[in-house]
């Protein structure tokens, strides 16, 4: 019943993750030079792997010896460069809120070094006793020791907050911008870490006790099914609320900043326009379509 269970879930995220990369790869000319797109494109990719397998196990073919040989290092594989993309995602938001243009840009090239890394954890874990092993209770595959994970999925959430922390300490220190912007852009970047220890450190936490309670190791399983779900709810839940607020495109691309929106909206995109033009945050996560044609020129203040 349980196996069913997670079937499911994994199918819901490897729907949204296949949905995820669609709308990603509708926006690969506008996008595809940008550090945010292309860890969102990694991340989702590595998701949807990892659902359909997790989709797959319990049934295609049913829990073996051999089976679980090899889906056990896959998934090892695909949940350590998840890991390792969430930590990117986490220091492409410290550079850009630092506005530390060589660390984006040499991020945009540890986006392919994800992989490989996982790989690497994946020989760790089997060198201190990752065992692939039957789990008949819930005809699922599973380890004798999840020690190196935990531990593995554990440091990767503190590096995440670690970079996120500092992208917040250099986003507040520059005192130029609007309360409200800096608070969105704040909120934009915690989201994404947030789903990342929501989903992972549930199970890291389980793996590490020597007896951990049998609810809270379904729970960490249900979550960690759940992740790449999660992760493209956030991605277009974020992309509706830019489209229907502030569009801010850097001097990178072109030398001008287009509002959208109504109201405080407006009159918070005008304030940032006369205040920090330099500023590239905003441009760092904008992976929408551009909102209504309601351009604010540098003339517009807000009233008293």
């Amino acid at each position: 019943m349980f196996a069913t269970f997670i079937t499911f879930l994994s199918s819901v995220s490897a729907l949204a993750c296949l949905w995820m990369l669609f709308s990603l790869w509708r926006s690969r000319i506008k996008h595809r030079g940008r550090l945010f797109w292309a860890q969102l494109v990694a991340l989702a990719a590595t998701d949807l792997l990892e659902s359909i397998a997790g989709a797959l196990v319990a049934y295609v073919p049913p829990p073996s010896m051999t089976s679980c040989t090899a889906y056990m290092p896959t998934r090892y594989v695909l949940e350590f460069s998840s890991c390792f993309l969430e930590i990117q995602i986490a220091m492409g938001f410290a550079a850009a809120c630092c506005q530390a243009d060589r660390a984006v840009h040499l991020l945009k090239y540890a986006v392919f070094m994800s992989w490989p890394l996982g790989c690497a954890a994946l020989v760790l874990a089997l060198h201190f006793g990752m065992v692939p092993v039957v789990d008949e209770s819930d005809a699922e595959c599973n380890d004798t020791n999840g020690t190196v994970w935990g531990i593995v999925v554990l440091c990767s959430c503190v590096s995440a907050s670690i970079f996120y922390a500092l992208g917040a300490w250099g986003l507040t220190r520059r005192g130029s911008r609007p309360r409200i912007v800096s608070k969105r852009m704040l909120l934009r970047g915690l989201t994404y870490v947030l789903d990342f220890l929501i989903t992972f450190s549930v199970r890291a936490i389980a793996n590490l006790m020597s007896h951990p309670p049998d609810g809270l190791k379904k729970v960490g399983w249900c979550l960690m099914c759940l992740n790449g779900a999660v992760n493209a709810a956030t991605y277009n839940v974020q992309n509706q609320r830019h489209s229907r607020s502030v569009v801010f495109r850097s001097h990178v691309d072109m030398p001008s900043i287009e509002c959208s929106g109504e109201g405080q909206d407006i009159l918070v995109c005008a304030d940032l326009t006369a205040s920090d033009e330099h500023d590239y945050i905003q441009h760092h996560f904008d992976l929408g379509k551009s909102g209504n044609n309601v351009t604010v020129s540098h003339s517009l203040q807000p009233s008293a």
